[in-house]
């Protein structure tokens, strides 16, 4: 029996320089894609993402994390990626979007145009860079159920994301930051900062609310084409509400919630489109030893994107490998 394909896209703090640099330089389809989002962003802001993302690599420089640069990057690979397969031939039965990765999922969706998609994505970046203080996330590879017992988390923070079992994510401002990262150092807790510069799905947020408003009401949504399932309220959806940009963005992502009801449907085929294959290992870690489900990547930090692709092949290829 076929299992359902799935296309998963990953949100903000997936970024990372030259991030799929190999498949530009290499895929002609890829490259179109990235090329004409980054006039389209030059256009809007005057700034060159692909500048940005593709310049040397310099440790001492962070202003990729700068949400005006990530968050389209973060868009335009995906939605390159996402076109590279099915140029292939592989379609998807499903989207899937995590947090600003629903950007993407809904364009692929045809719920919103390439154009309009990263619009909408420079206006939410914009809004968050004038409303907004500047926040921290972490992710901690804990049960999720240590933060509404541990006081000086939950007093300090908000819960951002439960990923699996051992693994949640929690937001907080940058004035409650050194507190925590020394808590977290002398309770022995593993955890690591992501790449944002914003406490995204908290209350920290919520002075670019009213601004994120007035652009996505006057966005044009279609009926999805693709069934979209939403990794904030763990649903299938058609029919996207004008407000949906702005509350998967604030409201905590439910992953783990996500995966076990669907995994309650039937064997699914996880392909994750994000840049750091993130999704991919969450999938992994929150299937039953008797799934028989499979999840894939294709980027990731390590720029094993060209063989990862090669693995996957073409159409036919693809809906019979065994992974």
């Amino acid at each position: 029996m076929r299992k359902p394909v799935i296309f998963m896209f990953s949100g903000q703090g997936s970024q990372y320089r030259q991030m799929g640099r190999a498949l530009y330089e290499s895929q002609p389809c890829f490259k179109e894609w990235l090329l004409k989002g980054d006039q389209l962003v030059q256009d809007m802001v005057s700034l060159s993402v692909l500048e940005q993302m593709y310049t040397p690599e310099n440790p001492s420089d962070n202003s990729f994390n700068q949400i005006i640069f990530s968050y389209p990057a973060v868009f335009l690979v995906e939605y390159g990626l996402a076109q590279l397969l099915l140029q292939r031939g592989i379609e998807p039965d499903y989207v899937l979007g995590a947090s600003m990765g629903s950007f993407a999922a809904l364009a692929v969706a045809g719920v919103l145009s390439f154009e309009q998609a990263l619009q909408a994505v420079i206006d939410q970046a914009i809004c968050f860079e004038t409303y907004c203080q500047t926040g921290s996330m972490i992710a901690i590879l804990n049960s999720p159920t240590m933060f509404s017992q541990t006081t000086w988390l939950y007093q300090q923070s908000a819960l951002a994301s439960v990923n699996f079992d051992k693994h949640f994510v929690i937001a907080m401002p940058q004035t409650n930051l050194p507190e925590i990262r020394h808590m977290l150092k002398q309770t022995s807790t593993v955890a690591q900062e992501l790449s944002v510069s914003y406490a995204f799905h908290s209350p920290w947020i919520e002075a670019a609310q009213y601004a994120c408003g007035d652009f996505l009401q006057n966005l044009s949504y279609q009926p999805a084409q693709i069934p979209f399932i939403c990794c904030s309220s763990s649903t299938e959806m058609i029919n996207i509400p004008k407000n949906y940009l702005w509350n998967v963005i604030r409201e905590p992502i439910q992953f783990q919630k996500t995966i076990t009801d669907l995994e309650a449907k039937q064997a699914w085929r996880y392909l994750d489109l994000g840049p750091s294959g993130t999704l991919a290992t969450f999938v992994k870690y929150n299937l039953a030893p008797s799934s028989t489900s499979d999840f894939f990547m294709i980027m990731t930090p390590a720029g094993q994107e060209l063989r990862n692709l090669e693995k996957i092949g073409n159409c036919s290829h693809f809906t019979q490998l065994q992974i």
